[in-house]
C-alpha cells in the first residue's frame, strides 16, 4: 500500500488522476440528479413494468420517463407545453389508464401526461383525476 503512495508522490500523476476521477464522478452524479429532476430520461424512479407495458403497445415514441408517484402514474414526454389536450397526449393518457386498470387493477386511476421540462417545470398536458373524470382531456380540480 505504501508503495502505491510513494509512486503517486514520485510521478505526481496518481494523486491527480484520483482527484480527477472523484470530480468526474461527482459531476456525473449531478448530471444524473438533474436528469431525474427534469424527467428527461429513465431514472431510479422509473416504473419498469409501466415502461414494458407502453413498449408492448408501441406507445413510447414521445415518452421520456414513466413514474408511479404517490399512487399516481406520471408520464413524462418530450411534447411541448403547447400540446395541451393534443391527440398524442390523450393517447398516452389512455394507455396509462389501461395500464393502471388492466394490469394493476386500480379501480380509480389517476394519470398525468406531462410536457418536456421548461420554465414551468413539466406542465400537465392531459390527465384523469379518478372515477369522476370521464376522459383524458385536461381537467382541473374544483376550487374549494
Amino acid at each position: 500500500m505504501s508503495g502505491a503512495v510513494v509512486a503517486a508522490e514520485v510521478d505526481g500523476k496518481g494523486a491527480k488522476s484520483e482527484e480527477e476521477t472523484a470530480k468526474r464522478s461527482k459531476a456525473e452524479k449531478k448530471r444524473q440528479k438533474d436528469r431525474e429532476a427534469e424527467a428527461s430520461g429513465p431514472s431510479k424512479h422509473t416504473d419498469k413494468k409501466a415502461v414494458a407495458y407502453f413498449e408492448s403497445r408501441k406507445a413510447t415514441k414521445r415518452v421520456k420517463d414513466i413514474r408511479m408517484v404517490g399512487g399516481y402514474l406520471r408520464i413524462y414526454t418530450d411534447l411541448p407545453e403547447s400540446a395541451s389536450n393534443s391527440k398524442q397526449a390523450i393517447k398516452l393518457c389512455e394507455a396509462g389508464v389501461d395500464y393502471l386498470v388492466g394490469e394493476l387493477g386500480v379501480p380509480s386511476p389517476v394519470v398525468f401526461v406531462q410536457a418536456e421540462f421548461g420554465e414551468n417545470g413539466n406542465p400537465v398536458l392531459a390527465n384523469v383525476l379518478g372515477p369522476d373524470d370521464p376522459d383524458c382531456r385536461l381537467t382541473y380540480p374544483s376550487p374549494r
